[in-house]
C-alpha cells in the first residue's frame, strides 16, 4: 500500500488514464493485502454501530468544514458511510488506507500531495466513503463528471480522477451488471466481471467518461457490492453558523473594504 509511484509506472498511468489509446483507468493489484480487506470489511459490515458514529445523512448542503460524519441506511440493507478527514478515526485503518489513496491520485493528476484534503468554503474537499449496495437497479445512473458537457464551464477538468477501492468480488458476494465504465474508445467495460477485479484491488479511473452502476443482486448469505469511494465534494457554509456570526462576518467584511478605500484615498 503506497501513497506514489515511481516515474515509469506513473508514465504508464497516465497514458492508460487520458490518452485515446487508454482505457481510461488504471488498476494497481493488491492495493491493499487480504488482511487489510478483511478488517475493514468486517468493521463497516458487522462491528460499526452508525447511530453511535455517524449522523443521519439529510442532504449535501450539510457538507461543510467540520460537519459530522454521515451515513445513510436503505430498506434493501444497502448502506453509506461518509467519513471526513477532520472528525477522529471510525476505525484507524480505514483511514491510513483513504488518506494514502489520496495522495497517490494527487501524484497521478499531478497536483500537490495534499490537494482536496483541507476543507475550503466554496470550494471542493474529499470525503471518503465506504459504501455498501445491496439488491437494486438503475443504482447510478449513466453520466459524466467535469467534462466538456458541464453546464457550468468552471467545473471542467479532465484531468479529475476517481477512485474505487474494491473489497468484495464479483459472483462471490454479489451478482447484477455491477460497476460499467465506457473506456476511451466508447466501449462499454464491465469492471468486476471483465477485469476479474478483486477485494484489495484500486481502479483509478477517469471521471470525464460516462459511467453507470444498472444492477446490483445479492442472496441471503452475500454482503454486496462492497467499496471505498473518494469524491471531492463541494463544500457549503455551516448551516448552523448563528445569524450573529454571519452579521459579524459581514461587518468585518465591511469594514475591511472600508478601509481599504481609506487607504486608497490617504496615498491620492
Amino acid at each position: 500500500m503506497n501513497n506514489s509511484i515511481d516515474d515509469q509506472r506513473l508514465h504508464e498511468s497516465r497514458m492508460d488514464l487520458y490518452h485515446s489509446s487508454g482505457n481510461g483507468f488504471v488498476v494497481f493489484r493488491n492495493y491493499i493485502s487480504d488482511d487489510y480487506v478483511k478488517h475493514i470489511v468486517d468493521y463497516w459490515t458487522k462491528y460499526v454501530i452508525p447511530e453511535k458514529s455517524h449522523e443521519r445523512f439529510v442532504s449535501k448542503e450539510f457538507l461543510y468544514n467540520g460537519c459530522p460524519n454521515y451515513f445513510v441506511s436503505s430498506s434493501n440493507g444497502s448502506k453509506v458511510f461518509y467519513n471526513a478527514f477532520w472528525n477522529p478515526p471510525c476505525d484507524a485503518v480505514t483511514y491510513e488506507v483513504a488518506f494514502r489513496i489520496a495522495q497517490l491520485r494527487n501524484q497521478i493528476e499531478a497536483k500537490i500531495s495534499s490537494a482536496d484534503l483541507f476543507p475550503f468554503p466554496s470550494g471542493r474537499c474529499l470525503i471518503p466513503r465506504v459504501v455498501i449496495t445491496q439488491n437494486g437497479e438503475n443504482i447510478l445512473v449513466p453520466h459524466s463528471d467535469f467534462g466538456l458537457d458541464e453546464p457550468n464551464p468552471a467545473n471542467i477538468d479532465l484531468r479529475r480522477t476517481q477512485a474505487t477501492l474494491y473489497l468484495s468480488e464479483y459472483g462471490r458476494d454479489y451478482t447484477g451488471t455491477g460497476f460499467i465504465y465506457t473506456n476511451n474508445q466508447g466501449e462499454k467495460v464491465f469492471l468486476g466481471k471483465d477485469l476479474d477485479i478483486r477485494p484489495g484491488d484500486l481502479v483509478i479511473w477517469k471521471q470525464s467518461n460516462v459511467h453507470e452502476i444498472e444492477s446490483v443482486y445479492t442472496e441471503d448469505e452475500q454482503m454486496g457490492f462492497v467499496r471505498m469511494l473518494f469524491p471531492c465534494e463541494d463544500m457549503k457554509m455551516n448551516p448552523h453558523l448563528s445569524n450573529e456570526g454571519r452579521a459579524g462576518k459581514a461587518s468585518q467584511g465591511n469594514y475591511i473594504h472600508r478601509a481599504k478605500a481609506l487607504v486608497k484615498k490617504i496615498i491620492r
